[in-house]
């Protein structure tokens, strides 16, 4: 409490010397004033039987610590910071820093700085008092007035070019207000003509603040964009909804969690109308009514249970069991379908074991719960080996879902390494027959099946046809024909991957009027399936990544080239503000792994990447060879 005592002892005279450093809509403190205040609180603090030292920061400035008890360096006490961050206007003005009895003082600030800052900072003086959060105690910035003029000017220009009235207050030379800025900044927020740009962290609440104060000043209000499009059930008509509570009610289901107190949660967004608490709503995207029995608005650190929801609200429902993240809710009097969310299929997987037979039981429940919040989250029963094959985005997407079967669920499982998601494809069209045959003494089975198969674009997946006519197969039998040949193509004949982007027509067969069913016929369209697909050159499909490198100028050539050794193609290469370059390339997936750590290694810790999805495209022959053999232990025999 003595660095407490100290600040409370001492306090009239510091503020004075604060204010000889801030001169309102003017800042012209100097160093000379800067060193007065320093000098000051370093005799006072000796004074006081404290031991002070200061230590100078290249990267900061100088610190200044001070210890009662002896042990240096002790708590930071004053730092002299050579800062070149931009400050928006008004941001520390009036700042209400004293609290529990204690004055604290905060100049206010009415300009633009860039410079010498002066941060007088108390560590965890707040946080002694009654656990408040940590955070400075002053805060004041001392600058040039040519430099801190120059920052208004910029900022006051780019906001007059957006808003008329700003404008002609500007060319007339008339004062505009820090009010009158901050509706400039929001204009041109919410019309895409500024991008406001706010540092901070996480961390012990670093920025978090003026970043919420940021979201209710510049970013829109539902009111603010155009009404949300729909389209009408059944008829299909294209409709809008105005986020107002007087049209139909509609929502969209964007999240699922799972509750340790309530159980599932599912979040929704009202477009358009209100629902109240034991309301019914019917489902469009799964075609059934769901009662929404408990509605809760959900806070950082606790729940409360409301009657009503409204037009722009973000609520949980509790028990809305088989609505799925973008599903689409609305009155059943008026039923509308809102544009669903995409998710891209996973990319890469991970085959995992429970340790023990406890953790088996709980392993399943865990994965089903984890699978119904994350829809880019799979998970599957290997056929072949009998494994749980779990599927994500990407290595630290499953790392996180392995931590948090540990974490949150207690389950202890051993698991693989991450293996690519490869598909399988035909690269010609082909025709393939199935016919299943089986007598038994009694009433037999048959079922045969004609198919041909042709190559699809990428990102086609599975297109089925019938071109069954005159009564080769009865119409009863087509769709279990339909089933067999989805079924097949799930795994596929080179290592047991999905095959995509082809187009299969149903185009002829045959049936027995006693002996033919609906399993003999779902079998042979399966037999089909798999004959087509062996006869149509089949091969492998990869998934490519965007990747995009941002890469200082001088190791450009070094990371092309590594890209260029990753079978990689490079699609756009531009300077970047700072002088840097950005590559932007697409990469297989399977050649990505530890690419962190060879760019470190390449660009001595200057560089940075990220990378998502793009698209699959055909394995070179030369590698579909060696993945052939890798995953099934035998060479490809090519027809």
């Amino acid at each position: 409490m003595k660095l407490l005592d100290f600040f409370r002892d001492h306090n009239d005279e510091i503020v004075a010397l604060l204010e000889e450093l801030v001169i309102h809509e003017s800042p012209t403190g100097d160093k000379a004033a800067v060193d007065a205040l320093g000098d000051f609180v370093v005799e006072q603090l000796q004074a006081s039987g404290a031991q002070v030292e200061i230590f100078p920061r290249e990267d900061v400035g100088d610190i200044l610590y001070a210890s009662w008890n002896g042990d240096l360096p002790g708590k930071p006490i004053l730092l002299l910071a050579h800062l070149d961050t931009v400050w928006p206007v008004g941001t520390l003005q009036d700042m209400p820093l004293w609290q529990n009895g204690v004055r604290l003082y905060g100049p206010g600030i009415l300009d633009m700085k860039a410079g010498i800052a002066l941060i007088l900072k108390v560590m965890d003086l707040l946080h002694l008092h009654g656990g408040l959060p940590r955070r400075p105690i002053w805060a004041l910035f001392t600058t040039d007035e040519e430099t801190g003029s120059t920052y208004s000017r910029d900022l006051i220009e780019k906001v007059a070019e957006i808003d008329e009235h700003l404008m002609e207050k500007y060319v007339e030379g008339q004062k505009i207000t820090p009010e009158e800025i901050r509706a400039g900044v929001r204009k041109g927020t919410v019309t895409n003509k500024l991008v406001p740009v706010l540092c901070g962290s996480a961390f012990k609440n670093k920025g978090v603040q003026p970043l919420m104060d940021a979201v209710v000043d510049y970013l829109p209000s539902p009111l603010d964009i155009p009404p949300i499009e729909a389209i009408k059930m059944p008829d299909g008509e294209t409709v809008t909804r105005e986020a107002s509570d007087n049209e139909p009610f509609c929502a969209l289901v964007f999240k699922i969690t799972s509750d340790p107190y309530v159980g599932r949660l599912t979040y929704f967004r009202v477009y358009s109308g209100k629902v109240a608490r034991g309301s019914t709503v019917f489902n469009v995207t799964r075609g059934k009514r769901q009662r929404l029995n408990r509605i809760l608005r959900m806070h950082a650190n606790r729940r409360e249970e409301v009657d009503e929801v409204y037009a722009a609200d973000i609520v949980a429902v509790v028990g809305l069991d088989d609505a799925v993240t973008g599903d689409t809710l609305a009155a059943e009097h008026s039923k509308v379908l809102l544009e669903s969310i995409h998710f891209p299929e996973p990319v890469i997987s991970v085959a995992i074991e429970p340790k023990t037979k406890a953790d088996q039981e709980k392993m399943a429940l865990a994965l089903e719960r984890l699978s119904n919040e994350d829809p880019t989250f799979k998970t599957h029963t290997d056929a072949d080996t009998g494994q749980t094959i779990i599927s994500g985005m990407g290595e630290l997407h499953l790392e996180i879902i392995l931590d948090r079967l540990y974490r949150e669920f207690k389950v202890e499982a051993n698991h693989g390494k991450p293996q690519v998601a490869y598909k399988e494809t035909i690269t010609r069209t082909a025709q393939g027959e199935g016919r299943y045959v089986k007598q038994t003494g009694g009433r037999g089975q048959y079922g045969h099946c004609i198919i041909v198969m042709e190559p699809m674009p990428t990102g086609t997946g599975i297109i089925f046809e019938s071109k069954i006519t005159g009564g080769e197969i009865p119409k009863e039998f087509i769709q279990p024909a339909r089933q067999g040949i989805e079924e097949a193509l799930e795994s596929g004949v080179l290592a047991g991957f999905p095959v995509l982007d082809v187009k299969v027509q149903l185009v002829g067969g045959s049936f027995h009027e006693v002996d033919s069913s609906e399993l003999s016929f779902k079998i042979a369209g399966s037999m089909a399936a798999r004959h087509a697909v062996d006869n149509g050159n089949p091969t492998l499909k990869e998934p490519i990544m965007a990747v995009e490198v941002v890469v200082p100028e001088e190791f450009v050539g070094d990371v092309i080239s590594d890209l260029n050794g990753r079978r990689g193609v490079i699609t756009h290469l531009e300077v970047a503000p700072g002088g840097s370059q950005v590559i932007q390339a697409n990469v297989p997936l399977a050649e990505m792994f530890g690419y962190a750590t060879v760019l470190r290694s390449v660009t001595q810790g200057r560089a940075s990447y990220t990378m998502e999805p793009s698209h699959y495209e055909i394995v070179p022959d030369q590698t579909v060879e060696q993945l052939v053999l890798k995953m099934t232990g035998r060479p490809l025999a090519r027809r």
